[in-house]
């Protein structure tokens, strides 16, 4: 991040990627035929999946690099439950 005096323009740059690629691919899918079709749709919704993930990872380092600790292990935990949760569901799929 350029600015470490805000956290918000590396967190919107994250989100606002990750909507307009995940919803490329959406409508990209929605437009082409099924074997096609089906897998660009399948990675825009990995995609949209995914982006709270960067979001969180954006903000987590950012944290870091201003030192504050505490938030950044917390931005650390979230991650460790997130990346958990995804492989138990796939698991337990």
């Amino acid at each position: 991040m350029a600015d470490d005096s805000s956290l918000g323009p590396g967190v919107v740059r994250a989100l606002g990627t990750g909507t307009v690629l995940s919803g490329t691919l959406l409508a990209s899918g929605l437009l082409l035929p099924p074997p096609l079709g089906t897998r660009l749709i399948l990675a825009g919704i990995a995609v949209m999946v995914a982006t709270p993930f960067a979001r969180v990872l954006v903000l987590t380092v950012a944290l870091g690099r201003r030192r504050e600790w505490s938030f950044m292990w917390a931005g650390i935990a979230v991650l460790v439950l997130l990346t958990l949760s995804v492989f138990l569901g796939r698991v337990h799929a």
